[in-house]
């Protein structure tokens, strides 16, 4: 699909979503979009960008007016979420990435974010979820210190590893998260006590 979409220049094209199935049409991790490196140079003006596999190679990712990137997965490999963080993203305002728990090819780690958490390439960026991730905890003390973290206003954090434990550092942390308006932590291993 994404070698039809590069063969053709499409300059209207604002909004895509590749991955538009159902658990019963296929599982997620059963899926895959392969190389989408192809269609960039046919969206100069792509604003959305949703995709949904279980694995895709993203090559070098040029979408200078893309606004809103979603990417949900089962399975991201380290590959891949390099090439989200090593991109060029001077429009880009929402960026969400779920993770998951099981990569077909080397697991993300903390190191292979840090370009995104350092915020170089991301100048309007507001709305950061790094979700399904298998280190969230670990990703607290990085987030709390990172240049980004002041220019953002909402931080999504579900689906994750949050214990208890988490969310004390968290409340010792929370003076580098005092002006997120959302901070969404639904879905981890919180107990009441926790949350509270």
């Amino acid at each position: 699909i994404a070698k039809a979409i590069g063969s053709r220049y499409l300059p209207s094209l604002r909004s895509l979503f590749l991955g538009d199935f159902t658990y019963e049409d296929t599982e997620l991790n059963w899926s895959t979009l392969g190389n989408l490196e192809p269609m960039y140079a046919a969206l100069p003006n792509l604003e959305r960008l949703k995709l949904r596999s279980g694995s895709m190679k993203l090559g070098t990712i040029v979408l200078p007016k893309l606004r809103e990137l979603t990417v949900i997965t089962g399975g991201m490999d380290a590959k891949a979420a390099r090439a989200i963080a090593s991109a060029q993203w001077p429009s880009l305002e929402v960026m969400s990435l779920q993770i998951g728990p099981e990569p077909d090819a080397g697991e993300v780690k903390i190191k292979d974010l840090e370009p995104i958490l350092d915020g170089a390439t991301l100048p309007r960026l507001t709305h950061l979820g790094i979700t399904n991730f298998n280190h969230t905890g670990k990703l607290l003390e990085p987030l709390a210190h990172a240049k980004i973290l002041p220019q953002l206003t909402e931080l999504d954090l579900e689906m994750g590893t949050l214990g208890d434990e988490h969310a004390a550092r968290l409340f010792a942390l929370q003076k580098a998260f005092a002006h997120l308006t959302k901070l969404d932590v639904h879905d981890n291993f919180l107990t009441s006590a926790g949350k509270a």
